[in-house]
């Protein structure tokens, strides 16, 4: 599969190697852009004009790494054998979460525990090893120099 396909869209499947390494890339680059935006905005601070271009490039950078990792997101649960619509209530579940930290902290935790093990059963679970209705079954070894190429990989962007 090609970067482009990978990053950007919603058919086919990955297995747990590759959503690693490309959402680890992804959430790496939304938080170096946003410490440049925090702290262009802090020296920024009172003068209006000129923070437009950096919020524009901000929300920019967040809209295009959020639709990237909602098509890994897609593409794993794919490769789980369920439908790319289960992002609906994960994104809630992470949503509810951010809500409930100013309405009730005990139920924040909880669906952040939740959300947790949500992550964790995407970045952990094997992959259908039979054809679905998403493709083929992928064909990559698990073993610790496969995974150590294929993260590398993925933050260098010389593989696919």
């Amino acid at each position: 599969m090609a970067f482009d396909d990978i990053l950007f869209s919603f058919k086919g499947r990955i297995g747990r190697l590759t959503y690693f390494g490309y959402s680890m890339l992804i959430w790496i680059i939304l938080s170096i852009v946003g410490g440049i935006h925090k702290l262009v905005m802090a020296s920024q601070s009172g003068i209006v004009g000129n923070a437009l271009p950096w919020w524009v490039t901000f929300l920019t950078f967040q809209a295009v790494g959020y639709w990237c990792l909602y098509a890994l997101q897609a593409k794993r649960l794919h490769d789980l054998g369920f439908s790319g619509l289960h992002l609906i209530w994960i994104s809630a579940v992470w949503v509810g979460t951010m809500v409930m930290v100013w309405l009730s902290p005990v139920l924040a935790v909880i669906g952040g525990l939740f959300g947790l093990c949500v992550s964790l059963w995407l970045y952990l679970a094997p992959g259908q090893p039979e054809v679905n209705r998403f493709g083929p079954p992928l064909k990559s070894p698990n073993n610790t120099a496969t995974i150590a190429t294929k993260v590398a990989a993925a933050l260098t962007h010389q593989g696919g």
